[in-house]
């Protein structure tokens, strides 16, 4: 699949770019949680998961987290940090994983790095908030960059919190606990 500018809208202007070790890497874009996904766009996302539907019931009442990085160990403490809290956890290694497996059941939370192989994080917050229409999930991102513009960008395009890494297991517990009270209350 082509990678970047060529599926996005004119919109989203190629930023400065932001690798890690392995080949993933994002582009900050400059669009907006309101801007109107193009065609090429719309095009882009079906053919990952097709047209957005609703998707299958739960299972259990239990809480469901998605947790999307390409470092194993990364998503390992991510996992036992949101088992802890009671949530039942399930993995994605890139952002074409990660939107497919979201489609295919109810998602309460996306923890999820930027940079990522094959989709960034950026487009996968894009996916979930504007092509599948889904406001009810909560999703933190988790940046490398001490660069501000990663985070502004990323709750630009309708991600609810920022996570700097390195992490804890304790810091990403008192962020999805914050998230999920802000969603509580409509905040």
């Amino acid at each position: 699949m082509p990678y970047l500018s060529v599926l996005m809208s004119e919109e989203i202007v190629r930023g400065p770019r932001i690798g890690v070790p392995g080949g993933a890497q994002a582009v900050r874009p400059n669009t907006r949680l309101e801007t109107p996904l193009s065609p090429e766009e719309k095009a882009y996302y079906a053919g990952i998961i097709g047209e957005p539907q609703a998707p299958p019931p739960r299972e259990d009442n239990k809480p469901v987290a998605l947790v999307v990085d390409d470092e194993p160990r990364l998503r390992s403490i991510a996992r036992e940090a949101l088992e802890g809290i009671g949530l039942k956890v399930f993995e994605a290694r890139d952002g074409v994983e990660a939107l497919t497996q979201y489609a295919s059941r109810t998602t309460d939370l996306l923890l999820l790095e930027l940079s990522l192989p094959s989709m960034d994080g950026y487009k996968l917050v894009r996916a979930v908030r504007s092509y599948c229409g889904n406001m009810k999930a909560a999703i933190c991102c988790v940046g490398t960059s001490a660069d501000p513009r990663d985070e502004i960008a990323a709750l630009n395009l309708g991600a609810d919190d920022f996570l700097a890494k390195p992490f804890t297991v304790d810091r990403i517990r008192a962020h999805v606990r914050s998230v999920f009270r802000a969603r509580k209350f409509g905040l």
